[in-house]
């Protein structure tokens, strides 16, 4: 997994960081079912000098944007609500501090096949491969060190990619560390389950789940 299919320079996206060259990619994840998938994302890599370590990894899971493939963020084209291009938040404080910004756009968005969405499992695989994208992409100097983030839709997913980190990641042998996940950030995570009665087509239930949760300062990895 994570290994490179293909990758596009990019040029021109408002908002992207000057000091910082980005690439949209497609590599190789699984399903829930074990199944090679393609996957696409993008990552951010800062252009100054990398240091003796090497370059730590942002693994940015992305909250809600749809479901059809024409919805993932690295296509970088404005939201049907006219919000703008979906970059991750912070993204220029990130290629400051050092990091290489790995967002997977999750199975079914901008590659083939269905976006399962809310499938926890398939959102932290996409999430923990991007890492290893990041690593094996030529020139990014990617260390073992990794921070997952993730905002609403991706909230769960980085909830669920911490999860796996210490048995998934350590299928790569010596290409990650599995110790070296210690940090995941959820921002926020908003869900609504709604129950419909196909008689009255009246809402029974709605519950809201709303959780903030950081887990030590970034500061503390740089």
């Amino acid at each position: 997994q994570g290994t490179i299919i293909r990758s596009q320079k990019i040029t021109g996206v408002p908002g992207f960081p000057s000091n910082a060259s980005l690439w949209r990619i497609l590599y190789y994840s699984k399903n829930i079912y074990g199944n090679d998938i393609a996957v696409s994302g993008y990552l951010a890599i800062p252009k100054s000098s990398p240091p003796p370590t090497d370059r730590p990894i942002i693994t940015w899971a992305h909250g809600t944007t749809g479901v059809a493939r024409i919805c993932a963020p690295s296509i970088f084209t404005k939201a049907s609500d006219g919000s703008g291009i979906y970059l991750a938040p912070d993204l220029t404080s990130y290629i400051n501090s050092g990091y290489i910004v790995a967002a997977t756009d999750y199975e079914g968005l901008g590659g083939p096949g269905t976006h399962p969405y809310l499938v926890g499992q398939s959102e932290g695989q996409n999430v923990l491969d991007a890492a290893l994208a990041a690593q094996q992409f030529p020139g990014s100097h990617a260390s073992n060190s990794v921070v997952i983030v993730g905002h609403s839709q991706g909230g769960q997913a980085a909830l669920y990619a911490g999860q796996l980190a210490p048995s998934y990641a350590s299928l790569f042998g010596t290409r990650i560390d599995p110790h070296n996940y210690i940090m995941t950030i959820i921002l926020l995570i908003l869900t609504s389950f709604v129950v419909v009665s196909p008689a009255e087509q009246t809402i029974h239930n709605t519950v809201n789940l709303c959780a903030s949760v950081l887990i030590s300062p970034i500061e503390h990895y740089q």
